[in-house]
């Protein structure tokens, strides 16, 4: 579940590849934990594919790290309009 803290949304990295499936449009998009981030791996409609390192977050009271969905909306909206 969306984690808002401060005003911050942050999402798993299964919440993360959803919304960029739905947001942005990408045919595929995978994760993988990379020393202190999460790379994430994708395709869009353009058939424009990359990849990106993000920052990984640990959340209170979880196990699980999140992505901090201002970070992706920050890298992503650069990616659909070029």
């Amino acid at each position: 579940m969306v984690k808002k803290i401060k005003g911050e949304y942050y999402l798993t990295r299964s919440e993360a590849i959803d919304y960029l499936r739905i947001v942005y449009g990408a045919v595929w998009c995978m994760t993988k934990w990379e020393s202190s981030g999460v790379r994430v791996s994708y395709q869009l409609t353009s058939n424009r594919k990359g990849n990106h390192k993000f920052n990984a977050y640990k959340c209170d009271k979880t196990s699980n790290v999140r992505l901090r969905k201002t970070d992706l909306d920050i890298y992503f909206k650069g990616r659909v309009n070029s």
